[in-house]
């Protein structure tokens, strides 16, 4: 049938709210020509009038062409009442709808009484996509001002942090200059969202905990845990929960039943606090951190727990460093007071020859039984390393010295390394253990090796090796920019690079301790013991002073040779199984 396009009316909560220029002018082009019209326009009576359901371009090309009426066909089954409903499953059956357009559609069937399941039904979408599409389609109206101003659907991740927010919160956002940048430029007014700031403004810290940094049993603790309908399904952050200090009293609860479960097995464990600033544990004066496994730690070491602010628990190993230092001293002076003792006097005269008696065969194994323990040491209370973790970081610092000096010594032919040896090394280098390779502020950075790129690939872009010679070199000095020691006293910490074994099976096969420095210093020297340097200056031929300054004055630049604990290289390999399986490809 034919209507005057003067009578025809589009739904009150349109669901396609803008009109495309270029469609309509596609669709004018499509009508002036010999086909002219050949799909009709959808309508619903609405008393002397029409309500358009499908075919909003089409009226619009029909009145740019100066028509008076168009052709059209009633929507059966449909009433004015479902004009939204209809106008809705028409277009979204016929073309995709707009994003926006299908957020609003979703809101609007169901303030037309339907349910959130049956508007999903009509649409043939999942329960989960509704609900996503029902979140989007209630964001506030300035939030969808600007999806409509800047033209341009954010990012998902983003959408779904700010449609996650209270609406008042999204319309604060929404109006911050550093989020909204506006700018006029020939006569044209252009507008720039900063979608990452706006989702930013959308989230409070800590108002929301996952499920997976639960240390205790979600189900039974009471804590309420929500599906994130825009989260990944499986992913951390698909359940969380709102009750930030349900979950963080149901986590310290949890932390305690741990430290008693290990007080049981005899482990020591205590609580710490966490420093935010510094993202690490505040370690307490009497501790010094180990690079043990807290889930299976030393009798000498305690674990250490901290629980940050947004719910997650950390453990470290450490040994308590004044039990540990008293325990060393005992020793020592349980050692001394052992050599200045005169020898026993033997209690009874040697036995005559022929065969001994029963008494005194248990007389002589109480004798041996009794000299055994006269020469056991003393069992260790605790562990503690001889060199003081200043030391120590020297050691580390020298080790990654010496081993890029031994990559970047100069080469001659033969090569001392065989390019066999060079490719084990690189890869070894790259995926053994270096984790920081692409760390942040790690020493070997994402275009730290732009001048070595350089001399493998031409202007062109083409791969380009150079002599043998050159690549060698190329190849050690890569080595060097990659291996690094990392510093004991700063085990874990996001800005000391550590090859790990790597360095060490490496530096083991180039000889690196040959390059070592001297350790016979004073700077050195005071980061050492007494307990050690006895024996160094026994070995360098010297009568040990009796204080320790004295020991130390006394042993520099007198012994050259000699190497404190850690000073070499050298590592255990992976265990055969731990190898994974090499997979060939049979020729064809």
């Amino acid at each position: 049938m034919q209507i005057a396009l003067d009578a025809i009316d589009f739904p009150k909560a349109a669901i396609r709210k803008r009109t495309d220029a270029v469609a309509v002018e596609r669709m004018r082009a499509s009508l002036a020509s010999d086909a002219g019209q050949v799909t009709p326009i959808l309508v619903i009576p609405n008393g002397n009038r029409f309500v358009c359901i499908d075919g909003r371009h089409r009226v619009a090309a029909a009145k740019a062409l100066a028509w008076k009426e168009i052709w059209a066909e009633k929507a059966a089954n449909f009433t004015a009442d479902y004009e939204t409903l209809a106008g809705g499953v028409a277009n979204a059956v016929r073309a995709p709808l707009e994003p926006l357009d299908l957020w609003r559609l979703m809101v609007s069937l169901q303030e037309d009484g339907r349910s959130l399941d049956a508007a999903a039904q009509t649409l043939g979408i999942t329960k989960r996509h509704a609900q996503q599409l029902d979140r989007l389609g209630r964001l506030d109206q300035s939030v969808m001002a600007l999806i409509e101003e800047e033209d341009e659907i954010p990012p998902w991740h983003f959408l779904a942090q700010i449609a996650s927010a209270p609406r008042d919160m999204q319309a604060k956002a929404a109006k911050v200059k550093d989020a909204v940048r506006r700018w006029t430029a020939a006569g044209v007014e252009y507008v720039e969202v900063n979608w990452w700031e706006i989702a930013r403004l959308c989230t409070k810290p800590g108002t929301r905990i996952p499920s997976e940094r639960a240390i205790f049993d979600t189900e039974k603790a009471g804590v309420v845990f929500e599906q994130d309908i825009f989260a990944e399904p499986g992913s951390r952050m698909e359940w969380t929960t709102l009750d930030v200090a349900g979950f963080m009293a149901a986590q310290k609860a949890a932390i305690e039943a741990e430290i008693a479960a290990r007080l049981k097995r005899k482990q020591q464990a205590v609580t710490v606090e966490w420093n935010p600033t510094r993202g690490e544990m505040k370690l307490p004066k009497q501790y010094d951190a180990t690079d043990g496994d807290p889930d299976k730690p030393k009798k000498t070491e305690v674990v250490l727990i901290s629980l940050t602010a947004d719910g997650t628990v950390h453990r470290k190993t450490a040994i308590d460093a004044k039990a540990a230092r008293e325990a060393a001293a005992a020793r020592q002076k349980a050692a001394e007071k052992k050599a200045k003792a005169p020898p026993p006097a033997p209690a009874d005269p040697a036995p005559q020859p022929g065969k001994p008696t029963p008494a005194t065969a248990d007389q002589n194994e109480d004798e041996d039984d009794a000299e055994a323990e006269d020469e056991a040491p003393p069992a260790p209370v605790a562990d503690i390393s001889p060199i003081t973790k200043a030391g120590r970081d020297l050691i580390a610092t020298a080790k990654t010295k010496a081993l890029q000096d031994a990559l970047r010594a100069p080469l001659a032919l033969p090569l001392a390394v065989p390019f066999r040896d060079l490719c084990a090394m690189l890869v070894l280098a790259l995926h053994a253990g270096n984790v920081e390779v692409r760390g942040y502020n790690a020493g070997y950075k994402r275009d730290a090796g732009a001048d070595l790129v350089a001399q493998l690939v031409n202007p062109a872009g083409q791969i380009d090796p150079p002599d043998d010679m050159t690549l060698a070199t190329v190849a050690r000095e890569t080595l060097a920019r990659v291996l690094r020691v990392g510093l004991p006293s700063r085990i874990g910490m996001y800005d000391n690079p550590d090859s790990g074994i790597t360095a060490e099976w490496i530096g083991n096969a180039l000889a690196a301790a040959k390059l070592l420095p001297r350790f016979d210093n004073p700077e050195f020297l005071a980061t050492v013991n007494a307990t050690e340097l006895r024996p160094v200056a026994l070995a360098a031929g010297l009568k040990p002073a009796k204080t320790a300054t004295d020991l130390r004055r006394q042993l520099t630049t007198h012994a050259p040779h000699w190497r404190p604990p850690g000073a070499t290289f050298g590592a255990p390999g992976p265990h055969p199984s731990a190898k994974p399986p090499v997979v060939r490809e049979e020729a064809a």
